[in-house]
């Protein structure tokens, strides 16, 4: 079974001998985009200046489906979310990219998973707001592929890993709208990179009746980390981010 796979089984399994826990489900698409720097080493060792992910390596914007599972029982909440970013680009190398020279034209693919899973209790509610606080566990996989337009060359470099965070969530309730924040932030050495990682969501909640609701919200991920994978090093300092839209059914 894949990790991410793994993930999204874990909390509904945890929960699933409580009694009358209330579920939600959310879908609906991501408008995002990649944004940073990223350098590959090449065979000899040497990391060259970075480029940028919009700029150098040409990445677009791109529309991705996301999806959301909540469970909710007393003060206790479990919330699971994903989305997979595909984009292709093409553009002129500012910097050497691996053994690709500067000021080759290259064709660009990227494809980003995240998987997140998160836990919080309700330690302080109020009629009016509550906080959360908890801790999250999040996959995140990035493949970046470039290579020569009509000329020899090719760089494949594939990342992933396993990210621990303390977690915190706050919402504030305004009739049938309630508006959140929520995220985790860690530095440590973890996966293919060490460096720090953050992982946010604003986002407000319309509850157009006991069983239907639609949320609307921006996630930033940030992934700034340097070391080893696809046996070359590299350096990255890219995030991730964009607004969504879902539609949501409640249990």
């Amino acid at each position: 079974m894949k990790p991410q796979h793994l993930l999204l089984c874990a909390i509904p399994m945890a929960f699933a001998a409580c009694e009358g826990p209330s579920y939600s489900f959310r879908a609906g698409p991501i408008f995002a985009d990649v944004r940073g720097d990223l350098a590959l080493a090449n065979s000899a060792g040497q990391l060259p200046t970075a480029n940028s992910m919009d700029g150098g390596l040409g990445f677009d914007d791109s529309k991705s489906a996301y999806f959301e599972g909540q469970v909710d029982i007393d003060r206790h909440r479990a919330r699971i979310s994903t989305m997979q970013i595909d984009s292709e680009g093409a553009a002129v190398l500012d910097q050497d990219y691996g053994d690709i020279v500067a000021g080759t034209a290259v064709n660009t693919e990227h494809d980003f998973t995240s998987v997140v899973a998160n836990y919080s209790y309700e330690f302080i509610r109020e009629e009016g707001y509550r906080i959360g606080l908890g801790a999250q566990l999040g996959y995140y996989a990035m493949d970046v592929n470039v290579r020569g337009a009509g000329v020899p060359g090719r760089e494949l470099l594939e990342t992933d890993g396993f990210m621990p965070m303390p977690y915190f969530e706050a919402e504030a309730f305004v009739d049938d709208v309630t508006f959140g924040a929520s995220g985790g932030i860690m530095y440590g050495d973890w996966g293919d990179a060490r460096g720090h990682y953050w992982d946010l969501d604003l986002y407000s909640v319309w509850n157009l009746s006991d069983r239907f609701d639609v949320r609307g919200g921006y996630r930033y991920i940030v992934l700034n980390g340097d070391g080893r994978a696809s046996s070359r090093d590299f350096d990255s300092d890219w995030d991730v981010q964009g607004f969504y839209l879902t539609f949501g059914a409640l249990f």
